[in-house]
């Protein structure tokens, strides 16, 4: 993930839960370890999409071009994107802006 805190969901109800054989055990671990390599980082965009600009920047990419805005792409430009796409999304809200630009 793109933040340092960030953190991709788990699935800590069902780790936790009850088993009542070793089938029952093998299949849980099974769909846990599915669910943490395919679909945790799906899931944590998806948990952030009301807020975009916390997600991955996979997702702000997709979420600039649905907006119709280009970005230069920079290997130090994370923070100002997600910043940007911020103050972007905002602008209708509460009548601030690109007015510092």
């Amino acid at each position: 993930m793109d933040f340092k805190n960030a953190k991709l969901p788990s699935l800590k109800p069902l780790k936790n839960s009850f088993v009542a054989d070793g089938v029952e055990n093998d299949l849980r671990n099974l769909f846990i370890d599915l669910f943490e390599k395919m679909m945790a980082s799906t899931a944590f965009d998806a948990n952030v999409l009301g807020n975009g600009q916390l997600g991955s920047m996979d997702l702000i990419r997709k979420l600039v071009n649905v907006d119709g805005l280009a970005l230069i792409d920079g290997i130090n430009e994370e923070t100002a994107t997600r910043y940007l796409y911020k103050a972007w999304k905002s602008r209708r809200k509460n009548g601030r802006g690109f007015h510092f630009l």
